[in-house]
This record gives C-alpha cells, sequence and structure tokens, in this order.
C-alpha cells in the first residue's frame, strides 16, 4: 500500500457503525460505454469523520493509450481538465484499482456498515463494476434522483453543479471552480447527500 492509502486509513475517523463515503470517476467518454469503448481516468472519494472535516482523495490512473486513440477521449479530457500527458504518467489503472479495493477491505473490517454513494449512481456503477475496479460494493440511494426530487420534481435531473447551488456551504464557490475534477465532484455530492438526507 502507498502512502496515500496510509493516510486515508488514518484519517477515516468515522463512526465506527457507519460510513458514507461518496465517489465520483472521470472518463475517457461522455456516455455509458464502459469496458467497450470508454474508461476511468480518476476515481474520487470523499467522507466526513466524526471531527466534521470532509475528507477527500483522489487518483489519478492510466488505462492504456487505446482508450485515445483518433481524439475519442478529447471532448471528455476538455471537460474535465485532464490532459493525455497526466494520465499516461500515472499509475496504471490496475494499481489504483487495487488501491481502491485495500480502501474498500478497510471500510468493510472496520465499520459494521459502510454506504457507498454517487451523484450519477448509473454512470459510476456502470465503470466501477468493470475490471480492473469490479468495486461490488454496497450503494446507497442516486444523490442525483434525490436532488431531482426535491428541487426539481417532475422536471430533468439537474447537474451536479447546478443542484450544488442550493447547498449553503462555505466551500461551494471553491468546489464549483474545481467542478469536474473527481475530488471536488464527490465532495459537492456529499455536500448535497447530507443536505438531502
Amino acid at each position: 500500500m502507498n502512502n496515500i492509502s496510509v493516510w486515508v486509513l488514518k484519517n477515516l475517523n468515522g463512526d465506527n457503525n457507519m460510513l458514507d463515503v461518496v465517489i465520483d470517476v472521470e472518463t475517457t467518454g461522455l456516455g455509458q460505454k464502459a469496458g467497450r469503448e470508454d474508461a476511468i481516468v480518476e476515481v474520487g472519494l470523499a467522507w466526513r469523520s466524526n471531527s466534521g472535516r470532509v475528507h477527500t482523495i483522489g487518483w489519478l490512473c492510466n488505462p492504456g493509450e487505446s482508450y485515445f486513440e483518433g481524439g475519442r477521449a478529447d471532448k471528455a479530457l476538455q471537460i474535465n481538465g485532464l490532459t493525455k500527458e497526466q494520465i499516461f504518467d500515472a499509475p496504471l489503472s490496475e494499481f489504483v484499482a487495487q488501491e481502491v479495493r485495500h480502501f474498500r477491505q478497510y471500510l468493510v473490517d472496520h465499520y459494521q456498515r459502510v454506504q457507498l454513494f454517487a451523484y450519477n449512481l448509473e454512470f459510476e456503477k456502470s465503470f466501477l463494476l468493470q475490471e480492473p475496479f469490479d468495486l461490488n460494493f454496497s450503494y446507497g440511494p442516486c444523490i442525483m434522483e434525490k436532488a431531482k426530487d426535491k428541487w426539481n420534481p417532475g422536471g430533468r435531473f439537474l447537474k451536479l453543479t447546478n443542484a450544488i447551488r442550493n447547498v449553503d456551504d462555505s466551500a461551494v464557490d471553491q468546489l464549483l471552480s474545481d467542478a469536474h475534477s473527481a475530488k471536488a465532484d464527490c465532495h459537492m455530492a456529499l455536500l448535497l447527500h447530507e443536505t438531502l438526507g
């Protein structure tokens, strides 16, 4: 396990009975084509410790050059602000998947109930349930659906950057300036999850 994982494990500090963790992924594509045409390039996790502090951690990961051939990933990279160079310099996806699984195992070993949440749950799961991540975990209700029900009933789903404007938290402006990074997005989704209950 690397130094980042050791830091994470030491800073969970949640109630030993339960812990809510929000996950977000950034990918090489904008559609749900996990495993066929698109892959994860960044994973972010956020949780709140007993002290009230929000903790986040993120990993860039390199799924391999084939996902970038012919400019296929250019639009997604433009949105999430990553470059091919950053991704090609990152650890291979298999290594990051192993780190995420270490994190998951720690949670299972130390908490009676661990619930994983995501803003756009079906999108995130379509990637997280694929190799090399294979993160078969207990997922809570979709935060995006709860936000729609509260702030736009009967309407369309709200983008994360629109839904977060309904949250009264001093971190929101900074998070919006970093939007579309996995760490910022999972932090925003955690604040929404807590607000929506």
